[in-house]
């Protein structure tokens, strides 16, 4: 993600991490808190030197960032910026999420994260070196690391400290979100536990806390097995539910070998043991969970917002989200086509449009040449608010209705009438002002495998 990190920061000038004119939080406002230091690291996967393209754009874009830093009005909220590498082989860097039967899919992000946590943590007595094959045990540079991916965008100012302040409210282990988006409403109750309610890795982390210390710990001593084939905020979730709850975790046994089974076969019980043990001891304080939610970020990963909706959205970190513009109906007028096929289904549609928000102009509805008269006629008794027109197609399928109907707007959206409204119909547009179409991976997992999408992909070939 070398290439979008100077986008990252491009909303840092629009909304700083601190206030400007007290960057030191030396204000008659907050003169009573800790004064704090923030120092900022660029992390980079592999090697700076690296001889590909992506080490080129990453060299490129942090060290413009190093040379030019003071330049940033965002600067002045921190003390030190460094720059680190964390030395994954090209050959492991690897996220492939499509691709979850290879058991390296996702070592680049977990490898980056325990590196840099570790290089990080003890960055001053490290003085470059690179880092070994264990956590060492001295006591850390930093009391919290913040950990933002080059998609985390800040929507509101002063983010940093409010964050830090949110942190210092009372003890913690990690502090971040648990999903917030709409990505998973269809299916969110048949996920595991642990990862229903897992705090996303974009969070505050708790150098000092014995958890935290045993957590990353743990990570490191599965870094060959398994486990590494668990996204790493995901996997800190497996441990912690294991050891609160007892439940075993789910894992992808169609890459794990025999060897694999039956290790965590023998060692199951007595790693729940000592997960149980660890929580026991530091998993609460006062009955309150030291893994704890933010106000000030959420994470949105896969859903779509748009700028009304992300008004409402009270956090001032937002992790994931895709941000689009909505249909101005203002300039343009949209016809809704609805396909008909039989049993008066676009009634359904119908007798709703009035009670949902949406920008349509009118509706055209597409019926087949045999539908009886009755039924016509009671399709056009239904009144509405919005403009509809009737058409009766001039073939017997429907299948070139996107061709053939007659839409007099210039802008006009197809359906069908298996399909009704929602309260809030959007358009959405990119930030190149083109429209955002769905669309479903032509992969195993998404088409293959389902014999009507693997013939409509084969005759959208030949066509």
């Amino acid at each position: 993600r070398a290439a979008t990190i100077t986008q990252t920061f491009d909303t840092w000038t629009q909304y700083s991490p601190c206030q400007l004119q007290y960057p030191d939080l030396d204000s008659a406002e907050t003169k009573h808190e800790i004064p704090i230091q923030y120092d900022l690291f660029l992390s980079y996967s592999q090697a700076y030197n690296g001889t590909d393209e992506a080490a080129r754009k990453a060299d490129q874009s942090t060290q413009y960032l190093m040379d030019n830093f003071e330049s940033f009005p965002w600067s002045k909220c921190f003390q030190n910026v460094y720059r680190i590498e964390t030395n994954i082989p090209k050959n492991e860097d690897l996220y492939l999420p499509a691709e979850k039967d290879i058991p390296l899919w996702v070592n680049g992000p977990n490898q980056q994260f325990l590196r840099g946590m570790e290089i990080i943590k003890h960055h001053h007595q490290l003085s470059g070196q690179e880092v070994g094959n264990d956590v060492d045990t001295y006591p850390a540079s930093y009391d919290y690391v913040v950990v933002m991916e080059s998609d985390v965008m800040p929507i509101k100012p002063n983010w940093l400290v409010d964050l830090i302040r949110e942190a210092n409210e009372k003890e913690f282990c990690m502090l971040g979100s648990k999903y917030a988006g709409d990505a998973w409403d269809l299916f969110r109750s048949s996920l595991p536990l642990a990862l229903q309610h897992h705090l996303n890795g974009n969070a505050v982390y708790n150098l000092h806390h014995p958890l935290m210390q045993f957590l990353l710990q743990q990570l490191w001593e599965e870094r060959g097995t398994i486990y590494n084939a668990v996204p790493y905020d995901y996997r800190i979730s497996q441990i912690l539910v294991q050891g609160f709850l007892g439940e075993e975790p789910e894992l992808p046994l169609g890459i794990m070998s025999k060897k694999d089974l039956a290790l965590e076969t023998r060692d199951n019980k007595a790693r729940t043991r000592k997960f149980e043990n660890i929580w026991n001891k530091y998993g609460t304080v006062d009955g309150e969970a030291v893994m704890r939610e933010s106000k000030v970020i959420q994470n949105f990963v896969g859903s779509a917002l748009l700028p009304r909706q992300l008004k409402a959205v009270e956090a001032s970190l937002v992790h994931g989200a895709m941000l689009y513009s909505g249909w101005e109906d203002y300039k343009y007028d949209i016809t809704l086509v609805v396909s008909e096929w039989h049993d008066e289904m676009a009634a359904n549609l119908l007798t709703r449009i009035d009670g949902s928000n949406h920008p349509f102009s009118a509706i055209q509805l597409v019926v087949p040449r045999d539908l009886p008269r009755k039924t016509l006629h009671h399709l056009k008794s239904i009144d509405t608010s919005i403009s509809v027109s009737i058409e009766q197609r001039k073939d017997g399928v429907g299948d070139f209705d996107l061709c053939t109907s007659n839409v007099q707007s210039d802008w006009f959206m197809i359906t069908n009438s298996y399909h009704t409204v929602g309260e809030n119909v959007d358009l959405l547009f990119n930030t190149k002002g083109k429209f955002v179409i769905p669309s479903t991976s032509a992969t195993d997992e998404n088409c293959f495998t389902v014999p009507a999408c693997r013939d409509s992909l084969e005759t959208a070939k030949e066509l």
